[in-house]
């Protein structure tokens, strides 16, 4: 799954840099993104089809997530949600 990675010092680019975390999976409802690294990072933007922003998980296509890691960089991904495969809640 492809990801866009910006960073503060490396700038954006369309795949990720060598050794930069990915994104695993994300939870809408919890507004999180699960990263290859163990950690977690907030989803600040949920995105509809139109491009318009929402907040409803059932009508995200795209989400962008980051924010600072354990060395402080800025670390940032924006996702198509079609790239990931739907797993439904268990309660």
């Amino acid at each position: 799954m492809a990801a866009t990675w910006c960073g503060s010092t490396a700038g954006c680019r369309a795949t990720p840099v060598p050794d930069t975390p990915t994104v695993d999976g994300v939870n809408l409802r919890a507004r999180l993104a699960l990263i290859s690294d163990g950690t977690t990072r907030p989803i600040t933007n949920m995105l509809d089809v139109d491009g318009d922003e929402t907040d409803d998980p059932a009508d995200a296509v795209s989400v962008v997530c980051g924010g600072p890691d354990a060395a402080g960089r800025d670390c940032w991904w924006a996702l198509d949600l079609a790239d990931y495969d739907v797993v439904t809640e268990v309660h």
